[in-house]
Order: C-alpha cells, then structure tokens, then sequence
C-alpha cells in the first residue's frame, strides 16, 4: 500500500502540474493575461477543485464506508497540489511592475479568495455527494 500511495502522489501531482501549465500558458497567450492573473486565476480555480472533491470525498466515507478514503484524499491532494501554484505567486508578486503594494494587496485579495472558495465548495461538494449519493438504508 506504502509504494502505490507513492505513485498516486506522483501520477496525481504530476498530471496537475502539467495542467497548470498548459492553462498558464493559455491564460498569458491567449488571452494575454498578466502574469499574476494567470497564477491567481489557476489559485482559484485548484481551490474550488480541491473543495469539491473534499466535500464529496467526505460525504461517500461517511455514507459508505471509508476504506477507500485515504487514497481518495492523497489523489486529490496531490493533483489540487500540483496544479496550484502559490510559491509562483510570490515570485510574480516580486517582480509585478506596478510596485509591492499592488502586489502585496492581490497576494492577499488571492489568498482571501482561496480560503473562501474552498470552503464554500466543500460544503457544496458535500451537499451535492448527499443528495446524489445518499447512504443506503436498511430495510425494515
């Protein structure tokens, strides 16, 4: 079990890396967004995946059993956590051309963001694992 938690951490972590960067890249030129929008938007968005899938992770290991909650848990972990990038974030905040207070104010707007979006997004996660996936119950 100790090696294949190691690869899923590996695969998982790898694969959001990967899409990190793939949207990163789209983000800047495509759409030509600033650098520390693109860090910050791709923030946002591995929180909201990383609440939803929390959320439902938590709500199946209550409602059946959690035997395979640990592996469910470090997929998640690892993909949510290759696929952010706040160390990126600060570097970009570094090198943001409008000076550090600007910087330092959408550091803090992001990180507020973050917590937010997680947390409303592990309840809704929750929530939405109950109703489509509601516990079974024993007949009487």
């Amino acid at each position: 079990m100790f090696s294949l938690m190691w690869i899923i951490i590996a695969a998982c972590g790898g694969l959001g890396a990967v899409g990190r960067y793939l949207l990163e890249r789209h983000f800047k030129g495509t759409r030509g967004w600033t650098p520390m929008r693109a860090v910050s938007a791709i923030n946002l968005l591995g929180c909201v995946l990383l609440g939803l899938l929390s959320g439902i992770i938590l709500a199946l290991s209550e409602a059946h059993g959690g035997g395979w909650l640990l592996p469910a848990a470090v997929a998640a972990t690892a993909l949510c956590g290759g696929f952010t990038t706040f160390s990126t974030a600060m570097v970009e905040a570094a090198q943001e051309p409008r000076g550090m207070k600007n910087a330092g104010t959408t550091l803090a707007v992001m990180l507020v963001g973050c917590v937010i979006a997680f947390a409303v997004m592990l309840v809704l996660g929750f929530l939405g694992a109950t109703v489509f996936f509601p516990a079974p119950t024993l007949p009487s």
